[in-house]
């Protein structure tokens, strides 16, 4: 397998001869993002972000929510909290037989609108890959679980 693109977070390593292949050429003080898995990367912050932008309107068509939903791509889960709330949501949507072009019911918009501000707060989610501390004494794994009658979840 051929390596074609990649970054670090070392500017030693990014200003190496090593640095012709790598996906983006930048400065250390710029506020750059590389994607990866689908996700923003800020390699000099090493922090993962997420860019949403949904607009606010009046009234929202079935069509309209599902697109929003689908636009959340969140491979590794950090958006599971917000993803379950719009499964929930899309599950009252298809209770309600409504068609993809139907204006949702006013009990249904306001949890939407809710949701799309919700939503664009994920911009301010700022995720550090490197969780842990040069002076660590014990790691401790805790598992979480969670269920209603609308869903369920689990965290390690």
């Amino acid at each position: 397998m051929i390596l074609h693109k990649w970054s670090s977070n070392s500017p030693e390593l990014l200003n190496s001869s090593l640095s012709t292949d790598v996906e983006h050429l930048f400065s250390v003080d710029t506020d750059f993002s590389v994607r990866t898995l689908g996700i923003s990367w800020k390699p000099f912050q090493d922090r993962s972000v997420f860019k949403v932008s949904i607009s606010i309107k009046p009234s929202y068509t079935k069509r309209e929510v599902l697109s929003v939903i689908a636009s959340l791509y969140d491979p590794l889960g950090f958006l599971g909290p917000v993803l379950t709330r719009a499964k929930v949501l899309l599950q009252r949507l298809w209770h309600q037989r409504l068609d993809r072009d139907d204006v949702l019911p006013s009990t249904i918009a306001d949890d939407k609108k809710e949701f799309v501000t919700t939503v664009n707060c994920i911009e301010k989610l700022k995720i550090t890959r490197f969780i842990l501390t040069d002076t660590w004494l014990r790691i401790v794994l805790q598992g979480l679980v969670d269920a209603s009658k609308a869903t369920y979840g689990a965290v390690v």
